[in-house]
């Protein structure tokens, strides 16, 4: 099996088990897996920075600034201080007021006679409020949300290790 094969196939095969994890535990999955990283790379990152001062280099304040940043980030998100959930939540009310504003745009774009952009607008608009607003009002869309997201991810990764052992054409 090539690298590139290799590659691929891991690539696809942490997709599925993200995609699962999301399927079970929404946004927890999120934390869990960018705290694992974030230590990790946090840990090599500092460890490596311990490395070349033994090798008496001289070292910029960003090989400890990052490894802390990225450690402390990572515990945080695995021990539960900080999530994702939080961001997610900011970024649905984000998504409220630019449905609100499509909306409005919309209405101004059907009364300047430009029908056809007005009409994308307005329904696009009219999606985002009402998606936004069911995921922060209807707690089981919510969950059927991060279900099907999950199902996505996990499609992809599969698509992801069926597509290493096609041919390219």
């Amino acid at each position: 099996m090539k690298k590139e094969k290799l590659t691929q196939v891991l690539v696809g095969a942490i997709l599925v088990a993200l995609g699962i994890l999301v399927a079970i535990f929404g946004t927890e999955a999120f934390d869990l897996y960018f705290g694992i990283i974030a230590t990790a790379a946090g840990a090599v990152l500092l460890a490596y920075a311990i490395f070349l001062l033994t090798k008496k280099q001289t070292l910029a304040a960003s090989a400890f600034i990052l490894p802390a940043i990225l450690l402390t980030i990572g515990i945080t998100l695995l021990v539960g201080t900080i999530g994702f959930g939080a961001l997610i939540g900011f970024i649905v009310v984000l998504i409220l007021g630019l449905g609100a504003g499509l909306v409005l745009y919309g209405i101004y774009l059907i009364a300047k006679k430009a029908t056809l952009s007005g009409v994308i607008n307005l329904v696009i608009g009219v999606v985002a409020v009402t998606l936004s607003v069911l995921y922060l009002t209807v707690p089981d869309f919510a969950k059927a949300f991060w279900i099907i997201v999950g199902v996505v991810i996990a499609l992809y990764g599969l698509l992801e290790i069926v597509s290493a052992f096609l041919e390219k054409k």
